[in-house]
């Protein structure tokens, strides 16, 4: 299982574009260097080299002397600082050791990250102490099947993996990959690969749970069973919201309306979609036990925390 995780980042970062942008960066700061060299590969190299040291440099660029071989050389010298601060903030060092103008770098503070982190867990507790009381009253009134606190606590850790990280996956990626790949493919396809990104990372997080919350079961000598066919659908199914939040994201901002009009519309689109997710599972059993209305009020509110965590991270 390791092994897929992993093959699975290397898939992400590598479809991001990331690399793209790097290789870009890295080109333009060896270019702006040659250029103040006298576009002399040579003379740049030693201003490198007087600022980071002897630079190695692969078989394949022995040959050249251009900023393809300087941009490696310098993406060699600064690996470290790429490992500790990320590329932009290395890269914006060297230039100012190089004597190169380097633009100011914002960092995200990582308070903000742990603010954003704690306030979704106080968000996600609240549901869980507040939905079981109204789902007391709504199955009393109105017959409708609600979750108890067991079952909230259970599908908050259960989409906080599967719908909420796919989500932050999304909306993190879809601007690298649209500023490493606007000239080679078009919105659409970018979105495309993202949703496909965001669909697999979801389905294996879904799956992952699926066998630990069986593992559990089984020690508890439960009925429940990995080889239901229900548990898979309904894996499948599920899988589909964090795509459709992502593009309730992006039509929200080409609406461009006000922003509480524009987060109401993405909480009610990922609601309606984590509803129709269950109403459709219903359907297939053929038991309709209206849960598909605590579904609606569960995904309201998980996507309702994701977009005040990104506000608190933000701002």
């Amino acid at each position: 299982m390791q092994t897929w995780l992993l093959y699975l980042r290397d898939a992400i970062i590598r479809s991001s574009g990331i690399y793209s942008l790097i290789d870009t960066g890295a080109r333009s700061t060896a270019t702006a260097l040659m250029q103040v060299s006298g576009n002399s590969y040579d003379a740049a190299r030693v201003k490198l080299e007087a600022v980071k040291g002897e630079c190695p440099v692969p078989e394949e660029y022995v040959s050249r002397k251009d900023a393809g071989r300087l941009s490696y050389q310098m993406l060699w010298a600064i690996r470290g600082s790429i490992l500790d601060d990320g590329f932009t903030q290395a890269n914006n060092d060297l230039k100012i050791a190089l004597g190169l103008p380097a633009p100011p770098h914002i960092r995200t503070r990582f308070t903000r990250v742990a603010a954003s982190a704690v306030v979704y867990i106080m968000l996600m507790a609240l549901f869980i102490s507040v939905c079981p009381l109204v789902g007391a009253i709504v199955e009393t009134r109105y017959g409708f099947f609600w979750s108890d606190t067991t079952g909230c606590i259970r599908l908050s850790l259960k989409f906080t993996m599967a719908f909420t990280l796919p989500l932050l996956l999304a909306v993190s990626v879809y601007p690298l990959r649209r500023r490493a790949y606007h000239h080679i493919e078009t919105p659409f396809q970018s979105i495309a690969t993202v949703a496909a990104m965001q669909f697999a990372m979801s389905f294996i997080l879904h799956e992952i749970y699926n066998v630990i919350e069986a593992s559990v079961s089984f020690s508890l000598s439960d009925t429940s069973s990995l080889l239901d066919a229900k548990t898979h659908i309904i894996t499948f199914l599920y899988s589909l919201t964090p795509i459709l939040a992502f593009l309730a994201i992006l039509i929200s901002r080409k609406l461009q309306h006000h922003p509480l009009i524009a987060y109401a519309f993405i909480c009610v689109l990922s609601g309606a979609a984590f509803a129709l997710c269950d109403f459709v599972y219903e359907l297939h059993n053929q038991v309709i036990d209206y849960y598909f209305v605590h579904q609606f009020v569960f995904g309201f509110w998980i996507t309702l925390a994701f977009i005040i965590c990104g506000r608190i991270r933000r701002n």
